[in-house]
């Protein structure tokens, strides 16, 4: 790069440095110097569920809230956990001062007590409570349950007074004519 007389130009320029350390800056005559340190490691200030029953297994939302108190970036893999075994890493960057939440889906599937959260931070406990069966209600059938039949319950009475079909008045009037024609035929 060429520069005229009596002009200025800025050039900016970056480099990666491979480790830790103190390492001295030089452009023209200008000089400084920076300290290469590691990245702060931020913490984990709260972990929430969005829901701690599930009914025959489901989904759980774990989240974690993490923070950056050092006065230097902060660089850390988080691993969200189920009964103490790694299920999902994420892996964040965090400015001097900032906070963030980050989150992970956890499928539950069977009935059990489970240990959900992030390593080395508070665990949360979840329930997963057994699929309910249905409740066949029978009264003196001989239908085995679970299966439907047409025929009423056998404790389905028919021989009441009141209903559809004849009564006794009808009967015995029905009965009567059928005497009295038998009666004109003979």
């Amino acid at each position: 790069m060429t520069v005229a007389p009596d002009e200025t130009t800025t050039v900016e320029t970056s480099h990666v440095f491979e480790s830790t350390g103190n390492y001295t800056l030089r452009s023209g005559a200008d000089e400084i110097t920076v300290a290469v340190v590691e990245p702060a490691t931020p913490t984990v200030t709260a972990v929430e569920l969005n829901r701690t029953t599930l009914v025959g297994g489901g989904a759980v939302e774990v989240s974690a809230t993490v923070a950056n108190d050092a006065a230097i970036p902060a660089l850390r893999d988080l691993t969200f956990v189920r009964d103490g075994e790694a299920v999902a890493t994420r892996t964040l960057t965090l400015g001097p001062g900032e906070e963030v939440s980050v989150s992970t889906v956890l499928t539950l599937d069977g009935p059990g007590t489970y240990s959900v959260g992030v390593e080395n931070a508070t665990r949360r406990t979840v329930t997963v409570e057994p699929t309910p069966t249905p409740t066949d209600v029978h009264t003196a059938s001989d239908t085995p349950p679970g299966q439907q039949t047409s025929q009423p319950p056998a404790t389905h009475s028919t021989t009441g007074t009141s209903g559809p079909g004849f009564g006794a008045a009808a009967t015995l009037l029905a009965l009567l004519v059928a005497v009295a024609l038998a009666l004109r035929r003979s």
